[in-house]
């Protein structure tokens, strides 16, 4: 009987230790706090870019000539017209 009584005191005792333990302090997650950064409207700059850009489009449209390919085309249609049979 007295083993017994050892053993809840031991016990108890033990309860007792573990639950004033201290505890490790519960970190919460930190978010990632993202510098503000401005918002501005377009400078002339990027316009200036976009006309120049603009500009090169037009200049390679004048280059490329497709009134060979167009030739091509209607020799084409005129071989397809021919009845070979």
């Amino acid at each position: 009987m007295q083993m017994k009584t050892v053993l809840i005191v031991l016990s108890l005792t033990l309860l007792l230790l573990v639950s004033c333990a201290p505890k490790a302090p519960t970190v919460m997650p930190v978010k990632p706090v993202m510098p503000e950064v401005p918002v501005t409207g377009p400078t002339e700059q990027v316009v200036s870019d976009i006309e120049s850009s603009v500009a090169d489009i037009d200049t390679l449209d004048k280059e490329l000539d497709t009134s060979e390919l167009d030739q091509l085309d209607a020799e084409l249609a005129e071989l397809d017209a021919l009845d070979f049979g």
